[in-house]
């Protein structure tokens, strides 16, 4: 009983700490928009500079041009009882919360920093929208606009011949 009232009060606590949630990219600041190459993996942080619990949904738009790789990594900052889920409601999207409900006598809170990473993995040449939503689904709190492009020829054909200038020194 004790846990569903601190759950409770998370829930109830989490809009106030929205404003302080944000996404990054391989570890830096998130652009707006990023242009990489098909085939290419990168990390997706969530990350929090408040100490308040929070419940987030991380959802991609457009899921043919790219795929989630793992499940998400939970770093010890998000709190010992953070948790991920995958697609609790059918839509594709991944469920974060950032908790720590207390024992008797302690206080509730998070550390400032990345809570949650995943690999998200493009697949095709187009656009990815990643967004990342309050607990009210309704609330965007931040989002990346992932330009999925193949490399261009010249760059392939240089790979192609240190490849080759590799093979012949052998």
């Amino acid at each position: 009983m004790k846990k569903l009232l601190v759950l409770m009060m998370v829930l109830g606590l989490a809009t106030s700490a929205q404003a302080a949630i944000s996404l990054s990219l391989n570890g830096n600041p998130a652009p707006d928009e990023t242009t990489i190459a098909t085939s290419t993996i990168v990390t997706i942080d969530v990350t929090s500079d408040d100490t308040m619990p929070y419940v987030t949904y991380l959802w991609m738009s457009t899921p043919a041009t790219g795929e989630w790789v793992s499940g998400v990594t939970i770093s010890p900052e998000a709190g010992d009882d953070a948790v991920a889920e995958y697609d609790p409601y059918g839509y594709g999207e991944w469920r974060l919360t950032a908790a720590d409900f207390p024992e008797s006598g302690e206080t509730e809170f998070v550390l400032p920093g990345t809570h949650f990473e995943i690999d998200f993995h493009c697949l095709a040449v187009g656009d990815a929208l990643i967004e990342l939503y309050a607990d009210d689904f309704s609330t965007v709190l931040d989002t990346i606009t992932i330009h999925q492009v193949v490399p261009e020829p010249i760059t392939i054909g240089l790979l192609g011949l240190g490849g080759l200038l590799l093979r012949r020194r052998k």
